[in-house]
């Protein structure tokens, strides 16, 4: 299947602000019946870290409650690049997720277990969805057939998941702050 010419543009605007050489792999899911394209970027937002973000999810706008219109979504998200290869089929899978399952995404999201699933962290299980923090030039997309917005994929240990169910997640962001979280170590030690 060919890559539509929107997609083309925003995997263009995902290229010029991660920087460096982007290449993209297309990822179908048991079935075959649902692909999803990933862009990474070795050595961005810093060296040693490749930069991800899906292409195609906003194929499939999802009401949110609040929005007046239905939200074209993709997803972001970076780890360390011994851990790359695992990390762009975590992003599928919850691309995935919410093609095929309708998981909603927004900010303060937990998707549990999709980590845990790939066996590449002993200390993260899920994931956590928030505002793309490392890219500030990653605006929303405007397209004529659509708005494409970002949300940033962050892997969280089954205690931040508890913690931000209970507290908010945004009180689990601002403990990252403070921490000074590296989110792209799939191997760090969880703040609470």
């Amino acid at each position: 299947m060919e890559t539509s010419a929107s997609n083309l543009k925003i995997a263009g605007h995902l290229a010029a602000v991660f920087g460096g050489k982007p290449e993209v792999v297309r990822f179908h899911d048991e079935s075959g019946k649902h692909h999803v394209d990933v862009l990474r970027c070795p050595d961005a937002p810093e060296r040693g870290v490749v930069s991800f973000a899906t292409v195609g999810l906003s194929d499939h706008p999802r009401e949110v409650e609040g929005m007046d219109k239905p939200v074209c979504l993709e997803l972001t998200g970076g780890c360390n690049a011994d851990k790359a290869e695992a990390f762009a089929s975590i992003l599928s899978t919850a691309a995935f997720c919410s093609i095929k399952e309708g998981w909603p995404v927004y900010p303060g999201a937990v998707f549990g277990d999709l980590v845990s699933m790939y066996g590449v962290s002993r200390t993260m299980q899920h994931v956590m969805f928030t505002e793309p923090f490392p890219w500030d030039e990653l605006e929303p997309v405007k397209l004529t057939e659509k708005e494409v917005l970002w949300l940033m994929m962050i892997p969280v240990s089954e205690s931040e998941a508890v913690y931000a169910e209970e507290h908010g997640f945004e009180a689990l962001e601002t403990l990252f702050e403070e921490k000074e979280v590296d989110v792209f170590d799939l191997e760090r030690t969880p703040v609470v």
